[in-house]
Parts: C-alpha cells; structure tokens; sequence
C-alpha cells in the first residue's frame, strides 16, 4: 500500500496526500514504518520529495482519529505550534474529538456526515451546554472554516489556549 501511495503522490494534492496517508494508516493498511521503509528503497521516483515530507510530517496522533477532518486539524496544530491534545477521548459521558486536560478546553471538528441532521445538531449544542456549565471551553471548527480562515481559527484556538 505504501507503494502504491508514493506512486500516486505526482497526482494528488498535499492535502488529498496526507489524508490517504491518514486514512491507510487508520485502516491498518500501511503504518509509518511502511512509509519509511518505501522512502529508503524508492529514491528516485516522481513525487518522493513530497511524500517525503508528508511522512516527516506525521502525527502519530492521526492513528485514533475518525475522520479526514481530525486528521487535517492535527497536521494544522503542529505547523501552528500547538500542543498536543488528547484524541477522542471521554469526558463523563460524551467522547470529545480533542482535548486538552490542563486547560479544559475541547475542540469539536464537525463535518455534516456526523452532524448534519436535526437531532445531531440539537444534541450537540445541548452537549456544549453541559460541558461548559462544567466550565469547559468548547470550539466547534468545521472544514469550511479551516478552508476560508485556517489562521484565523488556528490562532484562536491558540489564544483560547493561552499560548
């Protein structure tokens, strides 16, 4: 599989590369060993500069994430310097997408698959209610807010963290 992703990298975007990296990775597919391994025995193929970089910039986090959206956000932290957060983790009865214990705060990355129906949207900002009455901070991000104003998001992100 690894392979096989290398040989696609000429085709596909940063963006689209890191989530099938993500995504292989995720599926038991293809891990960061694999990846590895291709770039030392493949060295002059088209695209091995970027598939390089994509693997040097791997969140071994980005195995217990869900979807392309927690993947694309954990890349993001880390080129916006921001700390590692737990993943998908429970707080009392609800599993949040990322957390950051010593701060309290949650980051909730929705994507309309999951919560794109009446009832999800509802249960979700009852949910917000619950959490933040536990005085937690919650930060909804959606893709199309990364795509129109990722460093605006980014930095709030950071500032609501206090870095």
């Amino acid at each position: 599989m690894a392979r096989t992703l290398l040989d696609l990298t000429p085709r596909l975007t940063d963006r689209q590369l890191r989530s099938l990296l993500a995504t292989a990775d995720r599926k038991g597919l293809a891990d960061q060993r694999e990846f590895r391994d291709i770039l030392n025995r493949r060295t002059g193929s088209t695209g091995i500069r970027r598939f390089r970089e994509a693997v040097s910039e791997w969140d071994p986090l980005v195995r217990v994430t869900k979807s392309d959206l927690e993947s694309r956000f954990l890349h993001l932290r880390k080129k916006y310097k921001i700390p590692k957060p737990e993943v998908n983790v429970e707080i009392g009865d609800f599993e949040v997408d990322c957390f950051w214990r010593d701060r309290r705060v949650i980051v909730e990355l929705d994507t309309y698959t999951f919560h794109g129906d009446t009832f999800t949207f509802e249960a979700d900002h009852d949910r917000d209610l619950i959490l933040k009455g536990e005085k937690f901070e919650v930060l909804r991000i959606t893709a199309a807010m990364l795509d129109r104003s990722e460093q605006l998001v980014m930095n709030t992100l950071r500032e609501i963290l206090g870095i």
